[in-house]
């Protein structure tokens, strides 16, 4: 009786799984230490085009170059940590203004619902 999933055709998946040398291979170049290894077709096609690492430490390498990359491309030199003297004053401003657009909501609401309090 012959299943369908345990096939004895030498050419299935779990065959070539099991035989590295059936596997079709493309050549990379490690991106961190520029060293050429081999990547099979499938992962080399969900890489979309650019070069995989060798290995965990290579990728662990690259992983940290790109977060620094990320970092020093974020990172804002000129801002000072704390706002300059007079800032308080603009920002006291734009409170009264909000305070004052609310407080002309509120008039309005209630000039519309009880007009005989005015």
């Amino acid at each position: 009786m012959s299943s369908r999933w345990f096939s004895s055709d030498p050419m299935t998946l779990s065959s070539l799984a099991r035989r590295p040398s059936a596997v079709a291979t493309v050549e990379h170049i490690c991106p961190v230490c520029h060293a050429q290894h081999q990547v099979s077709t499938v992962r080399a096609q969900m890489a979309y085009g650019r070069q995989l690492c060798c290995g965990p430490e290579c990728e662990a390498g690259r992983r940290r170059a790109q977060r620094t990359a990320m970092k020093g491309k974020h990172a804002v030199a000129d801002v000072p940590a704390v706002s300059s003297s007079g800032s308080w004053l603009g920002s006291a401003l734009m409170i009264a203004i909000l305070l004052a657009i609310l407080a002309a909501g509120f008039a309005l609401r209630l000039l519309r619902f009880y007009p005989h309090l005015f």
